[in-house]
């Protein structure tokens, strides 16, 4: 397996364990990704930002989906 078919495989992955945590999304923990993730362009976005952050940072999932989250929400401080 070639470097460019493990990377299809890692986005396929990231993009298989992000669906099952969208499929349960959790309206209190993260409003602004559950709202995001309702329209096609939203769940898009949301799985563009989840897979910069997973792939080239090293992170979880549910990290990822944490982080867009302090993105998009005007409540938390980010310093």
């Amino acid at each position: 397996m070639n470097t460019i078919e493990r990377s299809e495989r890692a986005i396929q992955n990231c993009k298989d364990i992000l669906a099952k945590y969208l499929e349960f999304c959790n309206e209190e923990r993260t409003p602004y990704v559950c709202n995001l993730k309702s329209t096609p362009q939203g769940y898009k976005e949301v799985e563009d930002f989840v897979i910069k952050v997973t792939i080239r940072g090293g992170n979880k999932v549910g990290f990822a989906i944490m982080e867009m989250e302090r993105h998009l929400d005007p409540n938390y401080i980010i310093e």
